[in-house]
Parts: C-alpha cells; sequence; structure tokens
C-alpha cells in the first residue's frame, strides 16, 4: 500500500473520529480509537520485524487505520475483529493449500482480511 493513500486515511479517518466524539449521543470514544489504532499497528509492527518476508509493511499501514475504527467502538470489537481478520486470512490460505493453487511459502496480502474486521 502506498504512503500516499495509507497515511492519509489514518489521519483522516482519527480526525473524524474526533469530530464525531464532539456530537452529542456519540457510542465510541477518540480516545481509544487512538489506543487501538496504536495498539493493532504496533501489533503488526512487531510480526513485520520478525518476518519481514512473511508480513508486509503495507498491512502494518492499514492496521493504523483499522484500529482506529474498531477501537472506536471498544476494545472487544477490536480484538474480537482483529481475529475474525486472522481467522479468515488463514481460511483462505488453507482453502488454496488443499485446492493446490499455492503452497505455504506463498505470499497473500494480509490487509483485505483486516478489512473485514472493520464492517460492524
Amino acid at each position: 500500500m502506498p504512503d500516499v493513500v495509507t497515511r492519509p486515511v489514518a489521519v483522516i479517518t482519527l480526525g473524524l473520529l474526533g469530530v464525531a466524539a464532539l456530537l452529542p449521543g456519540t457510542d465510541g470514544s477518540w480516545k481509544r480509537a487512538l489506543l487501538g489504532s496504536l495498539s493493532l499497528g504496533a501489533f503488526c509492527l512487531v510480526m513485520f520485524l520478525i518476518d519481514p518476508n512473511g508480513f508486509g509493511f503495507g498491512d502494518v499501514k492499514v492496521a493504523l487505520t483499522l484500529g482506529a475504527v474498531t477501537g472506536w467502538y471498544g476494545w472487544d470489537m477490536l480484538m474480537a475483529g482483529t481475529f475474525v481478520g486472522l481467522l479468515s486470512f488463514v481460511l483462505y490460505g488453507l482453502s488454496l493449500i488443499v485446492a493446490r493453487r499455492a503452497d505455504r511459502t506463498t505470499a497473500h496480502p494480509l490487509g483485505p482480511f483486516l478489512g473485514v474486521m472493520s464492517s460492524r
């Protein structure tokens, strides 16, 4: 994912969530959205540092935005969304292996599967 897309989207998302936090009747928390962004981003950064060939830096950058969106709704949503995204990623990879369309070393982007987590 190019920086010209991921950086502005993360900043705009946090900015819009900050505006939403000022509105009456808001269900989310901007502080929790910021911490969710940093938490999921840090988790993905650690995964990238452990194995740069197995985890792309684009996924780390996308995680900042997705962590903010799910963190807005609560820690339980962030954890459940991350789990669902990772589980769908694993199931997709296993299905390709079973169908003999990939092997265990084939690279696939995690970002689209983490995107599943942001849908509420």
